[in-house]
């Protein structure tokens, strides 16, 4: 049994969530250890979302509704749910998916030292259907560990997510394009990031999912290349990853270089071998950096990640 002492914040965002809030909020307040808050940022619904929101908060006086004036994305809402909130740890939370009773019990006897755990989900469809009984088998990478390894990659998916406050007290920067793989990186970087291997959450894919199971196709990957050679790029100016400017720039101009297809260049693909995987980035680059054309690497999308063109 966890130590109910530690107080518990959840942290969420919403935006026209009124199909699916319902059973996320019951799925919460129904855990078996006790819940200090939780702290919702609306985003600028024009549904009923605040007002379910509002029907909880008369019963249940943990739950605070905080409303964006204008919108301002995902990244940016869970960034202020999170400044309001005053736990010792806080959990990620999404509008859509449901929680196992026992998820936060399960994350807080495991977490230890470390500054964020992170757990497994079960892939459901949008009526809680059962598609896949681990999300983390089926789509990411046991293997990562290392700032390194997070620099290339991310198997920290938010709803599954809980961090101590002491991660968030470290800077975020000025712009990072989701926020659960800064948490990863700076938890990685500190060498206290922990994977635990039980499906705690019911992963909702849907229709309206800001982030879902499913790969987009080759302009989405694109897309995603460009906004994290942007994020990579505002890590420079961060004090504490001073020592991993030379790597950062390198996975910058590598993500930059697939998102615009310009030449990477032979300096920085001779450093990149030095890298973990650096031989699968290398090929990777070669295939999806447009070195034989557009319609090309589109194809080599198509058959690596099993996508229609």
């Amino acid at each position: 049994m966890a130590n109910m002492n530690k107080m518990i914040s959840v942290a969420m965002a919403t935006y026209n969530g009124e199909k699916y809030l319902t059973e996320q909020l019951d799925s919460i307040l129904t855990q078996t250890y006790p819940i200090h808050e939780i702290v919702i940022v609306d985003d600028g619904s024009n549904d009923q979302t605040c007002a379910i929101v509002e029907s909880y908060s008369v019963k249940h006086q943990q739950i605070k509704l905080f409303r964006n004036l204008v919108n301002q994305g995902v990244t940016k809402s869970f960034l202020r749910a999170l400044q309001n909130t005053n736990g010792e740890y806080i959990a990620f939370c999404d509008q859509d998916d449901v929680w196992l009773p026992n998820k936060l019990e399960r994350l807080i006897a495991e977490i230890g030292d470390s500054l964020l755990i992170h757990c497994d989900a079960q892939l459901v469809d949008e009526n809680l259907v059962l598609i896949n009984d681990s999300y983390f088998s089926a789509t990411k990478d046991a293997t990562l560990h290392t700032f390194e390894d997070y620099l290339i990659s991310n198997n920290v998916t938010g709803c599954c997510s809980m961090i101590h406050r002491e991660l968030f007290d470290v800077s975020f920067p000025n712009y990072f394009y989701v926020h659960d793989h800064y948490f990863a990186l700076v938890a990685a970087f500190y060498q206290r990031i922990k994977y635990l291997p039980e499906a705690l959450v019911l992963y909702r894919q849907h229709g309206t999912n800001v982030i879902g199971g499913a790969r987009g196709g080759f302009e989405v990957f694109l897309n995603e290349c460009h906004k994290k050679s942007l994020s990579y790029n505002s890590l420079l100016s961060i004090g504490f990853l001073s020592k991993q400017q030379t790597t950062i720039k390198l996975m910058r101009d590598y993500r930059a270089a697939l998102a615009t297809g310009k030449w990477f260049g032979i300096g920085n693909l001779f450093n990149l071998l030095r890298f973990p995987r650096g031989i699968k980035l290398a090929v990777f680059y070669v295939l999806l950096g447009r070195l034989f054309g557009y319609n090309m690497s589109r194809w080599f999308y198509s058959k690596i990640y099993k996508v229609k063109m």
